[in-house]
């Protein structure tokens, strides 16, 4: 069928099946036996941009998942209550939140160019080198590993243990190398 102008399903419990007949939960189903079930939002004009918005309740979250055969393999969700940015694997296992204060939390091991077999909670792999780098080229400035062997405070500094850093005490990077136990 062709419209034209607006095509309004304003009635209640109202549901539109594109190749396929509606399905009860879905209000928009897009079906397609052969091929890829692909759908667009495209912007022509100049200036203006493709949007996709999912507008939850308060009380319930927003979510993207991949499935394959009805199954979920895969989710990306906004938790409305808490402004929490979750990445789910293995169906609904979370694996990295990102929250509003921009902190993220992985839920196992980190691996950068690990090749697949991070060993350790963060473990940097190939070149095997790592950069601490304060933002300022300022005397007296350090980038450093603080460590303690315990958890359970919200302050992470909190009963710090040991250090291992550099502090910048001239020009030109020039500074010393610091090894501290006991805070």
């Amino acid at each position: 069928a062709t419209f034209a102008g607006d095509v309004n399903l304003a009635t209640a419990n109202s549901k539109l099946g594109i190749g396929k007949t509606a399905s009860s939960g879905w209000e928009l189903d897009i079906e397609t036996s052969s091929g890829n079930a692909n759908a667009r939002l495209k912007a022509t004009a100049t200036n203006q941009g493709a949007r996709l918005e999912m507008d939850s309740h308060s009380g319930d979250a927003s979510n993207i998942t991949f499935s394959s055969s009805g199954t979920s393999k895969a989710q990306i969700e906004s938790n409305v209550g808490s402004s929490n940015l979750i990445f789910k694997t293995g169906g609904t296992t979370s694996a990295l939140t990102i929250d509003s204060s921009q902190i993220a939390t992985f839920a196992g091991r980190v691996g950068i160019d690990s090749g697949g077999y991070t060993q350790q909670q963060l473990h940097v792999g190939d070149l095997g080198t790592l950069l601490l780098s304060h933002g300022t080229d300022t005397v007296g400035e350090y980038a450093g590993i603080f460590m303690r062997a315990e958890g359970g405070e919200e302050n992470g500094m909190l009963r710090t243990k040991g250090l291992i850093a550099f502090e910048r005490t001239n020009a030109w990077g020039v500074g010393t190398m610091k090894f501290c136990m006991n805070g």
